[in-house]
């Protein structure tokens, strides 16, 4: 079993979900996705979802989960709530990098950038 632990809240939904059996995974869009939680982490200094089950790793304050079980992740990212972004973070000249952070971040791996250049560009 792969011990996820903290790489869990980076960890694409698609590659959460990945069986053997199931389709090929683009690792272009899973790291692109890697990047919006960190762009939004760096930006913010909080996560964009699951901040408060990633408190609770880092805390080790709910030891009864198994944070190795990428179940336990889908479960809390099927729950969550949109990506908000703190009321006083930029202005409206940051808007479309605010934008562009949201897209990295979708649940839905044909509503992210394809890869890295298409972030870029």
């Amino acid at each position: 079993c792969l011990e996820l632990g903290d790489m869990g809240f980076f960890t694409s939904p698609e590659q959460l979900g990945a069986t053997q059996s199931s389709d090929p995974i683009d690792g272009k869009c899973a790291d692109v996705y890697a990047f919006g939680v960190i762009a939004y982490r760096l930006l913010t200094g909080k996560m964009p979802r699951l901040a408060e089950l990633h408190q609770e790793w880092k805390n080790g304050s709910h030891t009864e989960w198994d944070f190795d079980d990428p179940q336990l992740y889908i479960d809390h990212l099927d729950a969550s709530d949109p990506i908000t972004w703190p009321s006083d973070f930029g202005g409206k000249a940051d808007q479309a990098r605010r934008d562009l952070i949201g897209q990295c971040l979708s649940l839905h791996a044909h509503e992210r950038p394809a890869d890295m250049r298409e972030v870029h560009a």
